[in-house]
């Protein structure tokens, strides 16, 4: 890939995080300086939120995190591949196979996100964003216990979540991490989720979400284990895109970095520069 080309796809993609993350960390703050007006006006209806474990009973709000998080760490490397690339040691950072047994603390980050990226973050998002307006479509009450007085921050905690961790695993590539690690992490985050929300209830009598109340304990057992199987296959059709989007030979040209342009107007691939890097730090 040409060195102005691979500028310009992570411009792109540094523009992409930025503004995603900036629009998250503002509906993050705006929750928080909201949170006791919401709980006031809660305490007035019929069925009233307890402000134990605040907006963190939630999983929305759990989601909403690791997506910030996720979001804000991918718009950090992004600049650290950005300004690192015209600094001499810029191999070093574009591509995790250059000295495989002394990698960079950034290649361990970027790797942690990328394995955070297919584990947490895209099955969830879409599992908010899916199951919160598929029951919403059904009886507004499956979801909420009133009225929504700010539209705003619930579209971008229900519906943007699912749409920029879509965007992002087309946009930018992730190594995928190994499918049997991947799914013991995503159902040891279910079954978390679905014990703290027995646990709420046994403390305040309160389900975290309406539907729960409706439901037998036999269903509301079907509920929690359709759901964790949606979970589990949000999970493999993240991959499965991630794999058509992403093929080999595309992989290899972004992950081999840019082709920089000499003096003399000469392409030398980063293969080169691996290799003086190999043989100075192999022992004499």
């Amino acid at each position: 890939m040409k060195f102005s080309h691979w500028v310009l796809w992570r411009a792109g993609s540094f523009l992409f995080h930025i503004t995603v993350t900036s629009i998250f960390i503002y509906s993050f703050i705006y929750q928080e300086l909201t949170r006791d007006e919401r709980f006031s006006r809660s305490s007035n209806s019929p069925n009233p939120e307890p402000a134990f474990g605040g907006d963190w009973k939630f999983l929305t709000r759990w989601d909403f995190f690791i997506q910030t998080v996720v979001m804000t760490s991918c718009m950090v490397i992004d600049i650290i591949m950005l300004g690192r690339i015209f600094m001499e040691n810029r191999v070093a950072l574009i591509s995790s196979e250059t000295i495989p047994e002394k990698r960079h603390p950034i290649q361990r980050f970027v790797e942690l996100i990328d394995s955070t990226i297919f584990t947490l973050a895209f099955p969830l998002g879409l599992f908010v964003t899916i199951t919160f307006w598929g029951l919403y479509a059904i009886d507004p009450g499956n979801v909420t216990s009133g009225p929504n007085r700010y539209p705003i921050t619930n579209h971008i905690v229900h519906t943007g979540v699912g749409i920029a961790i879509f965007i992002e695993i087309i946009l930018t590539y992730h190594k995928r991490p190994q499918t049997e690690n991947a799914l013991m992490v995503l159902i040891m985050f279910i079954v978390t989720f679905i014990c703290w929300t027995f646990f709420v209830h046994y403390k305040t009598g309160f389900w975290l979400y309406p539907i729960f109340g409706k439901l037998s304990p036999v269903f509301r057992g079907l509920f929690f284990f359709g759901a964790t199987l949606l979970c589990v296959g949000l999970y493999f059709l993240g991959n499965f895109i991630h794999r058509r989007v992403w093929p080999e030979e595309r992989i290899a040209k972004f992950t081999n970095g840019p082709i920089i342009e000499n003096s003399n107007e000469m392409d030398v691939n980063l293969v080169d520069y691996r290799d003086r890097i190999r043989q100075a730090t192999s022992p004499s």
